[in-house]
């Protein structure tokens, strides 16, 4: 098994095209599994958000920029297959702010925040 199977994973998804599959008649606008393409593109694009927050800021470890962006527990692979439906950018960079803050606050800021320190957030 890969040492980073999410960030792998999510990486995939958001570099490939969506599957072939998803051109046929049944996910179609009115077939019976339109619902199942929608959420298929709405994973992808989370997916490409996610990416490219992560190129953009890499001093914030994925797991942190999971749990708190997506979901608690997003780092889990049952989570990945499930899918995600969105990303909160915004809310990633205050509480990364927030515990770092709270870490030279509390004379420990030349670390980077832990995930005990996150969740205190």
């Amino acid at each position: 098994m890969e040492k980073n199977f999410v960030k792998t994973s999510i990486t995939n998804v958001a570099t490939k095209n969506l599957s072939g599959k998803y051109n046929l008649t049944v996910f179609q606008e009115g077939g019976k599994r339109h619902d199942e393409k929608l959420k298929a593109e709405t994973h992808k694009a989370v997916c490409e958000d996610i990416t490219a927050f992560a190129s953009a800021h890499s001093d914030i470890p994925m797991y942190i920029i999971l749990s708190i962006g997506v979901a608690q527990g997003a780092c889990r692979q049952s989570k990945v297959a499930e899918g995600y439906k969105s990303f909160d950018a915004e809310k990633v960079v205050e509480v990364y702010d927030m515990a770092k803050a709270y870490n030279a606050h509390h004379g420990i800021g030349n670390r980077k925040p832990s995930d005990v320190t996150i969740r205190l957030m």
